[in-house]
């Protein structure tokens, strides 16, 4: 009796966690073509192109060249692997002069 109740707990965090761990990773799959378009654009060495695609799925050239990731690297570092220069030139001057500024920070000015 004791290990039936053992096994059914067992198999009941088994299927769960199965449940949850393959909904998690899922994606919608309009979006995920969308997104392997606009990665397999920027492997090709033509801006027209690629800001066409982004342009088709209504994305911003910004948040793509910031937060768009191609096969675990960021987008314009995929673009430059592939050789494509003039698309990863094109995407950074997307991403502007960005600054980090560590506002906590602590000045001691001594005279």
């Amino acid at each position: 009796m004791n290990t039936l109740k053992t096994i059914t707990a067992s198999i009941s965090v088994i299927s769960a966690s199965l449940l949850f761990s393959t909904s998690a990773n899922a994606m919608d799959p309009k979006i995920e073509s969308a997104l392997i378009e606009v990665c397999k654009s920027a492997q090709h060495n033509n801006v027209i192109s690629m800001r066409k695609t982004i342009k088709s799925h209504r994305l911003n050239e910004q948040t793509v060249a910031s937060k768009v990731m191609c096969n675990g690297e960021n987008i314009i570092g995929f673009a430059e692997t592939h050789g494509s220069y003039k698309t990863a030139a094109h995407l950074n001057k997307r991403l502007g002069d960005r600054q980090i500024v560590d506002l906590a920070q602590v000045y001691s000015v001594t005279f």
